[in-house]
């Protein structure tokens, strides 16, 4: 089973595979001209900080396989057919397991941004009654410290 790229349609392996850390599969040709000019998935439009570091090469096809002097094409070739879909599983298995880690993540850290939001809020409350207070002592202060003469009747 050939792995897809899902902007031109044509089989990604042969044309040096590239998986987004959001599992979809491009081919290296689609991958520099698409993440030229934009910083998301093209397919689910999740935001990439480093795209050099959320693309990853299914194959190391730069470097030949069978050994100096070989193409990468005759490298992969020379891959057995059936490993191809494990290798891939295994990725996708590993990228899926880090997906539901930095979902639970994302989850734990919204709620102690919440956290920190209503402790903040109840701060704020406080310092609001602190400052109502100090002003009453400070009126209440410049009352005695005022002369009866200069009172008001």
């Amino acid at each position: 089973m050939p792995l897809v790229c899902k902007i031109c349609f044509e089989d990604a392996q042969k044309a040096k595979a590239r998986v987004t850390v959001c599992g979809h599969v491009f081919c290296k040709k689609c991958c520099a001209l698409w993440f030229q000019t934009e910083q998301s998935c093209p397919v689910c439009r999740r935001i990439f900080t480093d795209v050099s570091k959320e693309l990853i090469a299914i194959y190391d096809q730069e470097e030949p396989i069978g050994g100096a002097g070989d193409s990468a094409s005759a490298s992969l070739s020379k891959l057995p057919a059936e490993d191809e879909p494990i290798k891939v599983k295994e990725l996708l298995g590993e990228l899926g397991d880090r997906w539901q880690e930095l979902i639970v993540e994302k989850v734990v850290l919204k709620r102690q941004l919440e956290d920190s939001k209503s402790e903040n809020r109840n701060l704020l409350t406080k310092l609001q009654e602190i400052q109502r207070e100090n002003d009453k002592l400070q009126q209440l202060l410049r009352a005695k410290a005022m002369p009866p003469s200069l009172r008001a009747p």
